[in-house]
């Protein structure tokens, strides 16, 4: 309920707004795809930081670390996509694109029911309204002290269906502290680690399509095997680039 998540979702939006244009000088001289491939397979790997240690400061570096790949793929990405556009069409061609946004709330819904299965709800530690019983107050039974115990209560009520305590500082906060809580938060980052690692694999398997090789050769061959419509004109020497010697 305290946990800054503001704070950290800012790590990705401060990156992507001030590493980008430093990026690009560093890599101007690469080409496309020995900036979007490593770029891609950084940020594939930076559930690795939850998996390891899934807490606040594991988000952090989560957010940090796929930020790191965002901005080495994400700029080149985009000019490369615009490369692929039909001269004066670019517009439309970026609509088409990005029909795939469509999908997010999609796999928001699912990536939520993993989240329930996976990262349960601490209920039996919150209150009516969510609020985690965090605040300890003496307990007293017909208005006798009982025992030095404490009743864990939100700031709206106590919570009663909550066992009494006998420190004041084991009412949780956290669902981690909730009494009887569990968790499988490594079995889902390990989940995403596999599912995010697919993008570089397939990346990688389709560099010679996405760097045109393939096609290339393929034009390559079609133009060798091709019959010459006027052999009148053949290219010789120096003269081919005016447009070839007449016989």
């Amino acid at each position: 309920e305290d946990a800054p998540v503001y704070a950290v979702s800012s790590i990705n939006f401060f990156g992507c707004m001030v590493l980008p244009p430093i990026i690009g000088v560093l890599t101007a001289s690469k080409e496309t795809f020995r900036v979007i491939f490593p770029g891609i397979l950084v940020m594939a790997l930076s559930p690795i930081a939850l998996i390891v240690w899934p807490t606040i400061g594991g988000s952090c570096l989560w957010e940090l670390w796929f930020t790191l790949g965002e901005v080495f793929w994400g700029p080149r990405a985009v000019s490369w996509t615009a490369s692929l556009a039909p001269v004066g069409k670019e517009g439309l061609f970026f609509a088409l694109t990005s029909i795939r946004y469509t999908l997010y709330p999609i796999v928001d819904a699912f990536l939520g029911y993993l989240n329930d299965i996976y990262i349960p709800n601490c209920t039996d530690c919150r209150d009516q309204y969510g609020h985690f019983c965090k605040q300890a107050a003496p307990f007293a039974a017909n208005d006798d002290a009982s025992g030095g115990l404490y009743q864990c209560a939100s700031n709206e009520e106590p919570c009663e269906s909550m066992p009494l305590v006998a420190d004041a500082k084991l009412c949780p906060s956290t669902c981690l502290e909730c009494p009887g809580w569990e968790h499988k938060a490594q079995g889902l980052w390990w989940m995403v680690l596999a599912w995010s690692l697919m993008a570089p694999l397939f990346v990688w398997l389709l560099l010679p399509y996405f760097r045109g090789s393939r096609n290339i050769c393929s034009r390559e061959a079609q133009n060798k095997d091709a019959p010459i419509s006027n052999p009148s004109y053949i290219s010789v020497g120096p003269e081919s680039s005016a447009g070839g010697r007449r016989h």
